[in-house]
């Protein structure tokens, strides 16, 4: 997990230097209307719990504590931004875009930093937020967008942009060590939290007038625990598989001798209890672990359940593994996964010969006379809102 800190230095790329200009109007936030005010779209083109997540708000704890702006610690000392974080490495090679938050002009780039460089050794610490974008918006905001996947960069500096725009897509760039966008929001050279429209200096013990959008807040709800992913598969699930994407979509064959489910969280606190139950078609359970996670909020943590085959061959139908996380005798987190093993290959039945006046059930599935029965399905559903306003 990354421990880095996006605290900006006089840092000159391309020429401009890496710091807001000096702000123009007012500090405190106008009216939270749609009419009046000036608002924010979300910067990356996901769902909130659904293909990304908020693993990090901004500090708005000025001591060497740290809160959020709901007064809880999905934060860490110093940070100045909101991580957007995406799900793995896979989701990153296939491209998710960035978005322009609010139209503006680009003052500032860099394009040049590898994806991956600081979780691989390399020394990144003058570059801290790798491949980046700056713009400057109405208002005295400047908006900064940080960690960009090399080469996909869509502007260039002076060219106006407008809200909703793409302007790259989320990579790992600079001191990262998982793929997500550090957007920053900046006044008169202030940080700026977006979820309370404040300097991040106020505090969390404020009336808030967020920044977003009416139709981003959405996205902005809090979120107290994620799961990054879930799954079922036969291998032994590790996070650097998680993250190459190597178990999505691979579901168990009825003679597969054990089965694993997965599921990656962050944000759990020391103390939460896990559990993971897997049901059989019946609805019996074959398979149940608790735990109580010892550990740091920042950290990624992998829970397994590995359940033997009950028998000869797993019988056919649908199996549900139900993971919930529990924070103080309240349930934070639903999360269900589905697996459905419609037919049992083993079966004498299902790889019969058929006779020549027989009825082929689907020409689209025979071969020399046998029958082949279609892969299992596999059904992830989206896991259960534990949101805060």
């Amino acid at each position: 997990m990354t421990t880095h800190h996006h605290i900006l230095r006089p840092l000159t790329i391309t020429g401009v230097l890496l710091l807001a200009s000096p702000a123009l109007g007012q500090d405190l936030p106008i009216p939270y209307t749609e009419e009046d005010r000036f608002a924010f779209d979300f910067p990356v083109a996901c769902t909130v719990g659904k293909d990304c997540i908020v693993q990090n708000y901004v500090d708005v704890d000025p001591s060497r504590r740290f809160r959020d702006y709901n007064c809880k610690g999905l934060t860490y000392d110093g940070h100045r931004g909101t991580d957007i974080r995406i799900p793995s490495l896979s989701d990153m090679r296939k491209g998710i875009d960035v978005l322009a938050v609010a139209d503006g002009r680009v003052t500032a780039i860099r394009a040049d930093q590898e994806d991956g460089a600081y979780r691989n050794g390399a020394n990144v610490s003058d570059k801290p937020c790798g491949n980046a974008i700056i713009v400057q918006h109405e208002n005295g905001y400047v908006t900064q967008y940080c960690h960009l996947k090399k080469d996909s960069l869509r502007v260039v500096r002076r060219q106006q942009v407008a809200a909703g725009q793409k302007i790259a897509e989320v990579g790992m760039s600079g001191e990262a060590t998982f793929p997500h966008l550090h957007f920053e929001v900046r006044k008169n050279e202030n940080a700026v939290d977006p979820y309370t429209g404040l300097r991040a200096s106020e505090g969390c013990d404020v009336v808030r007038e967020p920044l977003w959008k009416i139709v981003a807040l959405p996205q902005t709800e809090y979120v107290r625990a994620n799961v990054l992913n879930s799954g079922i598969t036969t291998e032994t699930p590790t996070a650097a598989g998680i993250e190459e994407g190597l178990y999505a979509g691979k579901v168990p064959a009825p003679e597969s001798t054990r089965i694993n489910i997965y599921v990656r969280t962050v944000g759990l606190r020391n103390g939460d209890i896990e559990e993971i139950t897997l049901l059989g078609p019946d609805g019996t359970a074959l398979a149940q672990k608790q735990a109580r996670y010892d550990g740091s909020t920042q950290n990624d943590n992998l829970f397994i359940l590995g359940a033997p085959i009950p028998g000869e061959t797993w019988q056919v139908g649908a199996y549900e593994a139900i993971y919930t996380m529990v924070r103080y005798g309240t349930p934070l987190v639903d999360e269900r996964i589905r697996v459905n093993i419609p037919f049992d290959y083993t079966s004498p039945t299902n790889n019969a010969v058929m006779s020549e006046d027989q009825d082929d059930p689907d020409p689209t599935d025979s071969t020399d006379g046998f029958y082949i029965p279609p892969p299992p399905t596999f059904d992830k559903t989206l896991p259960s809102s534990n949101r805060e306003q």
